[in-house]
């Protein structure tokens, strides 16, 4: 299995790789707009281990545009079902010993990759109960699994989304996020490779 290193310095090897980063960050610090952020990630995560990286469709017709922004609606709810259940779980349980903080990063870490694994998925099925909670169960199930092997990148996103949460201004969280699953999925895709268990 590749190095957290030799995964990162693949893919910032791709080409093109800074010039869809930054914009991706940017979009990412716009309220609302932040959603195209979010569709790239879905379009990312099933293209991670190309060789290139998806670019963003400004010059193709306008329905691949709408399209990320509606990827991106649904992976922001996959966000905040896969992350946010996980994180408000793990703050409940350590409030309960007056260590909410470590609940909260807890939860990111497991969290984190499940969200990670989702993005690489089939969408999550909303219109059947059954089936969207399978989905959670799985990725879950993935993260946990491989919770050795993504322990490191894990913490890395981990520190980051700290970093912009107490040093960065709020705006900047967008940003962060967007960054971090890009390496998170990486590094997943990666991982995904091997089989589990």
């Amino acid at each position: 299995m590749k190095t957290v290193e030799e995964i990162y310095a693949n893919l910032v090897e791709k080409p093109k790789f800074m010039k869809n980063m930054l914009i991706g960050i940017v979009l990412g610090l716009i309220p609302i707009v932040n959603f195209f952020s979010f569709g790239y990630l879905v379009k990312f995560g099933t293209r991670a281990n190309a060789k290139d990286i998806p670019g963003w469709p400004f010059s193709k017709q306008i329905g691949e545009f709408v399209r990320y922004f509606t990827d991106g609606i649904r992976a922001f709810m996959e966000l905040l079902v896969v992350v946010g259940s996980i994180t408000v779980l793990g703050y409940w349980i350590f409030t309960l010993i007056a260590k909410e903080n470590f609940g909260l990063c807890l939860g990111l870490l497991i969290g984190a990759p499940a969200f990670a694994y989702a993005a690489i998925e089939e969408p999550i099925a909303w219109n059947s109960i059954p089936d969207a909670l399978k989905k959670v169960v799985r990725v879950y199930t993935l993260a946990v699994t491989n919770f050795k092997a993504l322990f490191v990148p894990s913490a890395l996103f981990l520190c980051l989304q700290i970093m912009s949460f107490m040093v960065l201004p709020r705006l900047c969280m967008g940003a962060t996020l967007f960054l971090g699953f890009i390496f998170l999925i990486s590094h997943v895709r990666e991982l995904d490779q091997i089989p589990v268990g």
